[in-house]
């Protein structure tokens, strides 16, 4: 039978599909219907004596239709018994939400799934969000069954804010993406997030669109400007499309411009883009380098202004010791009677110098330098380049130990000032120590070459209760309180946890007195 013959029987098939009684009943799903678009021409094959079910080669030109849906292809073959359709050459799917550009499609009626093949472009409409790879799953949502599309082959997306609101385009690369619905998305190996102002990597990654946040998953790696962060997990939190909060969980590393931080947990905040606060918390010993100090406490807490690093605090045996590199991977430094300067208690307050020039101390209500000490002049190092530590508190159980000026000045030997009290106030110039005082403290302060100054060998006599060895120091009621309780804050009950044994121990406090 010629070609030309047999197309009013294929038409007539492909409406009364399923056929006779011998075929498989439908039950769910679509049945295509065939419209020529052209010069149609098809050859039809019966399968076997026992059944009607035809294989139907069919080609030059025709659009298949199902409810909404419609595709168009240059060629086509249909097989009754497996209820599918595989179409060839500038294969477009089109329905209300999306359209599917392809070199191949098969359609499987039974339950509304089709596999494109070979350059394969999803867009959709609403948004303009596209996928583009080699090898795309689409499963139409049918009755009980939700939608979903899965691209393999290492595919590209393009997510773009829904219409009437504003954001950025979001690049997202993986080796696998499983999408479900319009704004729920899964991404598998290799994950690479790029917006604007937002670079990600990662084994796998969560997306939830409407709920504005990510997370990222194994070897996770996050960076907004100058911070970056990295973690066994790491959560992105979006609001009206501006990133205002990162939160790493297992292994947290992160890193400012001026600031490096170990943590089992670190949670960034931004305001407008710009970091506002960190916090570093969890198991073990949260670990942190700024100037020349490396500080370690069971929490952290960094504070910014407009971006720059203005204060930290640290809370729960807090350390600060003064190396000269800071390397976190080395731990925490040891603490010693004849090493260089450190200082401990159950919190710590690190003050730095602030741009706008005023003079050294607290904010307002806190203890100023006492009068007829001059003040250093503004360094224009201070606003270009590394914050420098302009004041240092230790309250609680506190105990330092400072090498200072001493009397014969900046050019001199330095002195040695061991205290121990109740609170301990170290104030800098230039990012050096040049004060230190206490309250309810005792302690040995010597002075190279003065008349008296303990000799190797003898135990030194302390000084009076309160003075420090005459050295000035602070009034307690000059110094505002402080909430330490305030300062841990709750772990994130959103991100999953790592798992128990990649979670490391914390680092060992040493101190050799």
């Amino acid at each position: 039978m010629s070609p030309a013959r047999l197309l009013p029987l294929l038409i007539l098939a492909l409406h009364l599909w399923p056929g006779s009684a011998g075929a498989q009943p439908a039950t769910q799903g679509c049945t295509l219907v065939m419209q020529p678009t052209g010069q149609t021409e098809s050859v039809s094959l019966r399968v076997s004596e026992e059944t009607d079910a035809y294989v139907t080669h069919v080609w030059g030109g025709m659009r298949w239709t199902c409810g909404t849906a419609t595709m168009t292809a240059d060629s086509a073959v249909r097989y009754d018994m497996d209820r599918r359709v595989e179409m060839f050459g500038s294969v477009r799917y089109r329905d209300s939400i999306r359209t599917m550009d392809s070199d191949r499609l098969d359609f499987y009626e039974i339950d509304d799934r089709m596999i494109a093949r070979e350059d394969v472009l999803l867009t959709r409409l609403a948004s303009g969000s596209t996928l583009r790879g080699p090898h795309v799953t689409f499963l139409r949502a049918v009755s009980g069954i939700a939608e979903r599309t899965t691209a393999t082959g290492r595919p590209h997306m393009i997510l773009l804010p829904q219409p009437g609101q504003e954001g950025k385009p979001v690049d997202v690369d993986a080796d696998r993406v499983d999408m479900f619905g319009e704004r729920i998305a899964w991404a598998w190996g290799g994950v690479v997030i790029e917006r604007s102002d937002v670079y990600a990597e990662a084994d796998s990654a969560f997306f939830d669109m409407d709920a504005g946040t990510g997370v990222l998953y194994g070897s996770a790696f996050a960076r907004q400007q100058d911070l970056e962060l990295e973690g066994d997990s790491i959560r992105l939190r979006f609001t009206d499309d501006e990133l205002d909060e990162v939160r790493a969980l297992g292994s947290g590393r992160a890193v400012g411009e001026e600031f490096e931080i170990l943590s089992e947990e670190i949670r960034a905040q931004l305001v407008e883009s710009e970091l506002d606060q960190v916090w570093a918390f969890g198991p073990g010993r949260s670990l942190a380098t700024s100037a020349s100090y490396v500080l370690g406490a069971d929490s952290l807490r960094i504070g910014a202004t407009a971006g720059r690093l203005d204060s930290i605090v640290a809370v729960g045996q807090g350390s600060a010791v003064e190396v000269e590199t800071p390397d976190l991977s080395l731990g925490e430094p040891a603490r010693t009677t004849q090493g260089g300067n450190w200082v401990v208690g159950d919190t710590l307050i690190i003050i730095f110098a602030k741009e706008s020039g005023e003079p050294p101390g607290l904010e307002e209500g806190g203890a100023r330098v006492p009068a007829g000490v001059e003040e250093p002049p503004a360094s224009p190092e201070d606003s270009a380049g590394e914050q420098t530590i302009e004041r240092l508190l230790a309250i609680g159980d506190a105990r330092s130990l400072y090498l200072v000026e001493g009397e014969s000045g900046p050019s001199g030997p330095l002195s040695r000032n061991y205290l121990i009290g109740e609170q301990i106030d170290v104030e800098f110039r230039e990012g050096k120590a040049r004060r230190v005082s206490a309250v309810r403290a005792i302690g040995v302060y010597l002075e190279p070459g003065a008349p008296g100054a303990a000799s190797p060998g003898r135990e030194a006599e302390a000084a009076p209760a309160g003075e420090a060895g005459g050295v000035p120091f602070i009034q307690p009621d000059s110094v505002p309180p402080i909430q330490p309780d305030s300062l841990s804050p709750a772990g994130p009950d959103s991100l999953p946890p790592a798992p128990t044994d990649s979670i490391p121990a914390g680092p060992p406090e040493g101190e050799d007195a």
